[in-house]
């Protein structure tokens, strides 16, 4: 996973073209693929999964995250040819 930095917000990009954004968050997280993006979930540290959403077919979603505590949580994106995932910090 590579990253860069815009003039307003960090940009985690995965391998595959996808790209959550901003990093840390405090209300909506932004996901952006290149491909489609089939599922997204959110995982705590311990692997409980917290927020699941299926059958997306789109190539940009905004996930609410204001219900979520502060704290570090990993997000899970598939797509048709892999997945990847990527650590975040919501404020």
């Amino acid at each position: 996973m590579a990253c860069s930095l815009s003039s307003k917000n960090r940009l985690d990009r995965f391998d595959f073209g996808l790209m959550i954004y901003p990093v840390p968050v405090s209300s909506e997280l932004g996901v952006r693929s290149s491909e489609t993006i089939a599922e997204i979930r959110i995982l705590d540290v311990l692997g409980n999964e917290i927020v699941k959403k299926a059958n997306l077919k789109t190539t940009n979603h905004k996930l609410q995250t204001s219900n979520l505590s502060p704290g570090i949580y990993f997000i899970r994106v598939k797509t048709k040819d892999g997945a990847g995932s990527a650590k975040f910090i919501k404020n």
